[in-house]
């Protein structure tokens, strides 16, 4: 029989639909923060290790301003070294920090990375209780369960809460039931004993006396109904019968004649009762809700929390008010500034940290587009065609912009992103790490020299190892290199990577190749843009370019590649170099490449550590 077609579609709609409606019901809070903090080099808190003074200047900056953007190259210590103490130094002094990044693999890295430096400078919980005071918000992947499980949300706690409140409903009315069966004959005990009249004072004690156990089990009978226990709990021997008459007319239903009683043990009962309300209130405890209000460090994404959480009391939008002193965003140069603006609503200081020298935020809308669609918006021209996609720009325009619409400058921030400028920093204190422990002094040089042009340094003493795979293809078709592409099996035939690892390559073409070579590393194999917010101990990038003559829509044929001609080159070369832990392995044309002066590919491949001639 034919196999039935099967059509998978990603409808982003949602997405789309949340953020309107966010900045619908909170976008006239969105403004600069008002507040910063006031702190000296003596109250900060660092980590195990020598702060070097670009460090310590990060971390006062990112503390004592209200907009702040750490800028810095991979190894540079933005993560463990001024996070990590800017949210210790937070933290201690009595503050509550959120720390937002772009995808949840990006929240997992930057928390997985102060996760390890709490559980090394403060083991016994003295700065903060990881158990019950930090909380990261979302769905988290299996591995981060394994190793931070007291951290993540648990998304079964409010249907195990409702289970178990089922549950108690259920035994509750079971030992009501068998209560029940005997409160009639408990009454007519009472009445003949609330019969006699005239008792003298010792009688009238006795009577309450033979009253007490009878009056007992109609209290467990009646502890649903107020009236009844109050009538109860005022019983005394003068109003005794009273008591008795009215409990009388109370009893308005029968046990069902289905309730099977006998075996009905009220004391295990009432013991079951207890534990499982003790299990809702410990359960309680961890709901995200009542959990984000007793945590001090909490951690999500801005989608979840445009989902979640509101700045202010909004009891109509089915949101919890969510209160912060500080709020990071990790990887911003990957975080939207769309997505990011909500967090101005909250008014607390915000303080950015990431490398606007990697790629942006991936936009499915072509940038032609967008750059056009700005163009006509300002030049007023509304019977444009693309006039109707004016704003869309901010899904890709990064967050170190939002300092122009935070004071208005929108126009300003089309300017910008149609001419790829840097971000302006004029409301944002910013502060450059320089240097690097993830790359060498020849690496950091190369690096500073072809992209960052800040005084970036390598001075790692077990720097990225750079691996050339010299590869020669005379023939191509659009941007797919085949040459390549079966140097890479060759490579990972005759080199296995024994830790992590990832194929990357800029063009979608060439992993469609990738792809049909090896099925069995799809998960790992992906476009530099992909890879963003990701590590690998190895990652083996496919340059695919090579000066060949091939037709492409954009008429450059180094439109990825090249760190000289291309702005975007820069952005996509770096960010995969940045993507390698431990080994980057270039698989390219390095007669081609050296040649080419100023080039970052070029001038990695003439320094590489390894080379390996495949040029059949």
């Amino acid at each position: 029989s034919k196999t039935p077609d099967i059509k998978v579609t990603s409808d982003m709609d949602w997405l789309i639909g949340r953020t309107r409606n966010y900045f619908e019901r909170y976008g006239s809070l969105i403004k600069a923060p008002r507040k910063a903090g006031t702190y000296t080099e003596s109250k900060l808190m660092f980590p195990k290790g020598t702060p070097t003074d670009e460090q310590k200047d990060a971390v006062l900056a990112a503390l004592n301003n209200e907009i702040s953007y750490i800028w810095g190259a991979p190894g540079t210590g933005k993560t463990k070294m001024v996070l990590a103490a800017a949210i210790m130094t937070l933290i201690k002094d009595g503050k509550n920090v959120l720390v937002m990044a772009p995808t949840n693999n990006a929240v997992e890295n930057v928390m997985g990375a102060v996760m390890d430096v709490l559980a090394e400078e403060d083991p016994d919980g003295d700065i903060v209780d990881v158990s019950t005071e930090v909380l990261r918000v979302g769905t988290p992947s299996a591995p981060f369960v394994r190793k931070y499980e007291c951290i993540c949300e648990d998304r079964s706690i409010k249907s195990q809460i409702n289970d178990l409140r089922n549950q108690v409903a259920r035994m509750e009315s079971l030992r009501a039931a068998f209560y029940f069966r005997n409160a009639r004959k408990d009454l007519s005990v009472l009445k003949d004993l609330a019969g006699v009249r005239n008792r003298s004072e010792a009688e009238k004690k006795e009577l309450m006396s033979q009253a007490g156990p009878y009056l007992s089990n109609l209290r467990l009978a009646f502890e649903k109904d107020p009236s009844v226990s109050r009538l109860i709990d005022g019983a005394d021997e003068d109003n005794l019968r009273d008591v008795v008459d009215a409990m009388s007319k109370a009893i308005g239903w029968a046990v069902p004649s289905s309730a099977r009683l006998e075996d009905v043990d009220p004391d295990a009962l009432t013991k079951k009762i207890d534990e499982a309300t003790r299990r809702i209130s410990e359960l309680t405890a961890m709901d995200t809700v009542v959990k984000s209000k007793t945590s001090r460090l909490l951690a999500m994404t801005p989608q979840t929390l445009m989902g979640r959480f509101s700045p202010v009391e909004d009891p109509d939008s089915g949101l919890s008010k969510l209160s912060v002193d500080h709020i990071f965003i990790d990887e911003v140069g990957y975080c939207n500034v769309l997505q990011a603006l909500p967090l101005f609503a909250f008014d607390a200081p915000v303080t950015m940290l990431g490398d606007h020298m990697q790629l942006p935020p991936v936009c499915e809308i072509d940038d032609g587009l967008m750059i056009d669609a700005n163009l006509a918006y300002l030049s007023g021209n509304e019977n444009d065609a693309c006039y109707a996609l004016r704003f869309t720009f901010m899904w890709s325009q990064p967050a170190m912009f939002a300092e122009r619409f935070l004071s208005g400058d929108v126009k300003k921030a089309m300017i910008d992103f149609n001419g790829k400028s840097n971000p302006p920093c004029l409301l944002t204190e910013r502060r450059d790490l320089t240097e690097s422990h993830r790359f060498g002094p020849n690496l950091g040089t190369i690096l500073d020299e072809c992209v960052y042009k800040n005084g970036v340094k390598g001075i790692s003493e077990s720097p990225l190892e750079i691996v050339c795979v010299d590869v020669r293809c005379p023939s191509r078709r659009e941007r797919t290199n085949e040459a390549e592409a079966a140097a890479v099996v060759r490579y990972l035939k005759e080199r296995p990577p024994g830790d992590s690892f990832a194929v990357l390559a800029p063009y979608k073409k060439q992993i469609k190749a990738l792809w049909k070579l090896l099925p069995d590393f799809k998960d790992v194999i992906m476009n530099v843009h992909q890879s963003q917010g990701l590590e690998w101990d190895t990652v083996i990038l496919s340059v695919c370019d090579n000066g060949a003559e091939i037709v492409t829509n954009s008429g450059n044929l180094l439109q990825f590649t090249s760190t000289v001609s291309s702005s975007m080159g820069a952005r996509v070369i770096n960010t995969a170099v940045s993507r390698a832990k431990k080994r980057l392995v270039l698989v390219c044309d390095r007669t081609f490449w050296t040649r080419k002066e100023g080039e970052l590919i070029g001038r990695m491949a003439a320094e590489a550590d390894v080379l390996l001639e495949w040029r059949g």
